[in-house]
């Protein structure tokens, strides 16, 4: 006698973990949401000052610690006004809502899940990686638009920042 029946995959494991990678990147967003909000924790900007609210991807962080309240309010409304986080909102929203009736379906098709999953991690990573690029292109005209004693002044700010960071668990 032979046994035809199904042994179950283990692959479930691959699924849950493409899943997590795409709640972390949800989670990326909202943490970038909140920067654009311009709210921290106790009502601060960008998680400065007491009760920090870390809400910048940790390399970012310690460049926008370093810079005055009033940069950082400019900064956040350039950012929000060049900003697609709404449609990066609306994107994920959508390719998540793609998988309910493939998970609800009443035989899983795990090739199309997996297709789904690796589009909306692409898509995840490309709106990341647009959003950081934003970023980096107003820091860097901040910088651009500071004298020489500001820009030292920053980098003292910078290094305590630094300093601060890395005595954190």
């Amino acid at each position: 006698m032979s046994d035809t029946s199904i042994k179950p995959s283990r692959n479930w494991m691959k699924i849950i973990l493409v899943l997590s990678l795409g709640l972390n990147l949800a989670v990326a967003g909202a943490v970038g949401g909140a920067l654009l909000s311009g709210k921290g924790a106790k009502g601060d900007k960008f998680g400065s000052g007491k009760g920090r609210n870390v809400r910048m991807a940790p390399g970012f962080t310690p460049y926008i610690r370093a810079l005055d309240p009033a940069v950082r309010r400019e900064m956040g409304q350039i950012l929000r006004q060049t900003s697609k986080a709404r449609e990066g909102r609306n994107l994920m929203r959508a390719e998540l809502s793609a998988t309910l009736p493939l998970i609800e379906a009443e035989v899983f098709d795990r090739a199309q899940m997996e297709q789904v999953l690796e589009q909306q991690t692409q898509a995840f990573q490309r709106h990341g990686i647009e959003r950081a690029l934003q970023g980096r292109t107003v820091l860097l005209d901040v910088l651009e638009q500071m004298s020489l004693a500001e820009r030292r002044a920053y980098s003292e700010k910078l290094r305590q920042a630094i300093s601060q960071t890395s005595k954190r668990p």
